[in-house]
């Protein structure tokens, strides 16, 4: 979940763009991009290349630790929060980093790398923007997105493999991602309610970051807001059970499907 600007003001245009970059957009584009500047070595898989690449942007971003212990702590102390309400241990770990270009990302699908601005929102809205983040750990979106690649780049990365498959890839890619926000939406929710808050904090962090359409690596803000209002209904009429594998949000009525099975939004068009 890519995030927004201290409380009551607005993100500038650099930091919007960086917003829908989020957490995969290297990764879903490393190829079509031409690398992204990180050049395969010898007898490399693509798993190899896309892990390469998330360890040079964690260490980009740990260079950038937040130097204000106050923001850190406060952020520390949701994340604990946040991390005791999962139904089932999660291996995640927190970074808090200063002047980076989104709210909070999370890097090699373990790490959770938050900017030290995130401690300036309301509570819930930190919560939700955590809980999010534990979500994608949580659902081992990172591994999924690897096997979708080494599915399409089986053995050794070569170009003149990469540019054949590319745009093919680049749009399962896409789809995967934008239902892994989705997901992921739905686990911090879920997280929200057991922690004391509920969808208003939510929703009210989408209000705060503004109306966004879709995006290689993001479903469009309205999408998003109409999925969690559907989830939040069906939890409210008590329509979905808890998910089979004893993570919120990950199964149950058609907003939470199992991982890798939602359906696109009645009346608007699938993910490309």
């Amino acid at each position: 979940m890519a995030g927004g600007p201290l409380a009551g003001q607005r993100l500038d245009h650099r930091r919007r763009r960086a917003h829908w970059r989020g957490r995969l957009g290297t990764v879903v584009l490393v190829l079509a991009a031409g690398w992204g500047g990180s050049v395969p070595a010898a007898a490399e898989g693509i798993v190899d290349v896309l892990q390469r690449s998330q360890q040079q942007r964690l260490d980009w971003l740990t260079r950038r630790e937040a130097p204000d212990p106050v923001a850190s702590a406060r952020i520390q102390a949701s994340f604990d929060a946040v991390l005791a309400a999962a139904p089932t241990p999660v291996p995640a770990r927190l970074r808090v980093v200063h002047g980076g270009e989104v709210l909070a990302e999370t890097v090699l699908g373990q790490v959770i790398v938050a900017d030290a601005t995130l401690a300036a929102l309301p509570e819930g809205e930190r919560c939700f923007v955590l809980a999010h983040e534990l979500g994608h750990v949580a659902l081992a979106h990172w591994a999924r997105m690897g096997e979708l690649y080494a599915a399409h780049l089986p053995g050794e990365v070569m170009r003149f493999r990469t540019e054949a498959v590319a745009g093919l890839l680049g749009a399962d890619a896409s789809g995967l991602a934008h239902r892994q926000e989705h997901e992921a939406d739905a686990y911090g929710l879920a997280l929200l309610r057991r922690l004391g808050h509920g969808p208003q904090d939510a929703l009210a962090l989408f209000m705060r970051l503004g109306a966004r359409p879709d995006t290689p690596t993001h479903p469009a803000t309205r999408k998003r807001v109409a999925r969690l209002r559907a989830v939040d209904g069906g939890e409210a009429a008590g329509a979905a059970g808890p998910a089979a594998n004893g993570e919120p949000g990950a199964a149950g009525a058609d907003p939470r499907l199992a991982p890798g099975t939602e359906r696109p939004d009645a009346g608007t068009p699938a993910p490309r």
